[in-house]
């Protein structure tokens, strides 16, 4: 599946033989983490074939859950499985096939608290990566790296960042429920998020008539301020509403709104342990309504995972009688747009 989306997986200080394509020519990482004999062979799951190359993401990711989890025990903090993890680990008991990633969330509390002791904590090859610490970054939540790996898409190639195998980190805030006052809330937030998005280093073309506006308005912007003071700026913006007796909650830092990220904080109260490969991950008790806001009938699998092609989407849409929409309702991310591959493909 990294040939099908230009998904680059490879390790440090070796060579890869195409950048287009992702081909690979290397060895397996060190890990900390044991892994069970013939988890990195290859195997076929609901008719898809999952390659050596995706077993070594896995297992470097797996790993990075390892160390997570073991700094956030020693420390008290709680985090989640989510979206297309905690999918996988509800309905496949592990990684969905054709998904390429860890996807974690946590208060906004504990989040904080991890992001004071990660200096002292991840030591290398663990590199905890946000807009403070990595000069050139452009992205509102953190990731756990392996900076002896390397992952990431080819029009990232050039930026400066940190490109290890990762894993995502959400923090979770509390919205209004006043319906009003969300609207208002969340107009701030995106604007605040273009302005920095926009401001300078971001050379992605925007695709719609407002990022034009902001690119045209804000460019150059770094010059004169600092980016790290606006995101904390935006972080305080995006928290506004904690503490407070609202019900809804979401990871506003990223999402900004998506009615599919709407979630309620009852949901996040209890932890229930969870069945992921060959590791227990930490879920929220209410994990059911949680999937059910974003993929509706998540236990339902499919036999055909990609939507890489309009040609094969169409084809599809044709046989089955689905409409757009549903393949949206069905698909949390768009796999043309930022690269990610899709967790739940409706065919």
């Amino acid at each position: 599946f990294l040939k099908e989306y230009e998904m680059i997986i490879r390790l440090r200080n070796r060579r890869v033989k195409n950048i287009k394509t992702g081909v690979m020519r290397c060895d397996m990482a060190k890990l900390e983490i044991e892994l069970p004999e013939g988890f990195l062979d290859e195997e076929v799951r609901q008719g898809y074939t999952v390659t050596k190359k995706a077993k070594r993401t896995w297992a470097v990711q797996l790993d990075l859950l390892h160390k997570l989890d073991e700094v956030c025990k020693k420390h008290g903090l709680r985090y989640f499985a989510d979206s297309g993890t905690l999918l996988g680990a509800v309905r496949e008991h592990g990684f969905i096939p054709w998904d390429d990633d860890i996807d974690i969330t946590m208060l906004r509390e504990d989040y904080e608290k991890l992001k004071e002791v990660a200096d002292q904590e991840f030591a290398f090859p663990y590199f905890y990566q946000d807009m403070y610490r990595d000069e050139g970054l452009i992205r509102p939540h953190a990731q756990l790296r392996n900076c002896e790996t390397t992952g990431y898409l080819p029009q990232e190639e050039d930026r400066p960042y940190n490109k290890g195998i990762f894993l995502d980190i959400f923090p979770l805030d509390v919205l209004p429920d006043n319906d009003l006052e969300f609207k208002i809330h969340i107009a701030r937030v995106k604007t605040l998020w273009r302005t920095i998005e926009y401001g300078g280093y971001t050379k992605d073309a925007p695709h719609k008539l407002k990022g034009k506006v902001f690119r045209l308005l804000t460019g150059g912007l770094y010059k004169f301020t600092d980016v790290k003071k606006m995101f904390a700026r935006y972080e305080k913006l995006c928290s506004k509403y904690n503490g407070t007796d609202n019900h809804r909650m979401s990871y506003v830092v990223h999402s900004r709104g998506k009615e599919k990220n709407m979630f309620q904080k009852e949901w996040w109260d209890e932890t229930v342990m969870l069945p992921f490969e060959f590791v227990m991950v930490p879920a929220p008790a209410g994990y059911d309504a949680r999937l059910r806001q974003e993929f509706k009938d998540y236990m339902r699998s499919y036999d055909l995972v990609f939507l890489n092609s309009s040609r094969r989407r169409n084809a599809q849409r044709k046989q089955t009688g689905r409409k757009t929409a549903y393949e949206k309702r069905l698909c949390h991310r768009s796999p043309r747009r930022n690269g990610d591959l899709c967790d739940d493909p409706p065919f």
